[in-house]
């Protein structure tokens, strides 16, 4: 919505969530969670892509999320699983 319109109470809300995600730690691959991660997250990377020009999703709020991405998300990957999960 904040690319259609450039109303920044869109990006605000947006960046609002991204930085919730950016704040775990711990994701649980237990039962179906990385499945479900894996299904699930990848527009959480559109999005932060989609604010990268509104003043809410500033340079720290955007290295955090990369940390995330790189520290934590990536580990969720089932890209080489040997069965119907794998991508």
């Amino acid at each position: 919505a904040y690319r259609i319109t450039g109303n920044e109470q869109y990006a605000q809300a947006c960046a609002a969530i991204l930085q919730e995600w950016s704040s775990l730690k711990d994701l649980s691959k237990e039962e179906d969670s990385q499945l479900a991660f894996c299904y699930h997250f990848p527009p959480m990377v559109v999005a932060a892509s989609l604010i990268e020009q509104s003043k809410f999703w500033d340079p720290t709020k955007k290295a955090a999320f990369v940390y995330f991405l790189e520290n934590h998300a990536r580990q969720m990957t089932t890209q080489y699983y040997h069965n119907n999960w794998g991508n």
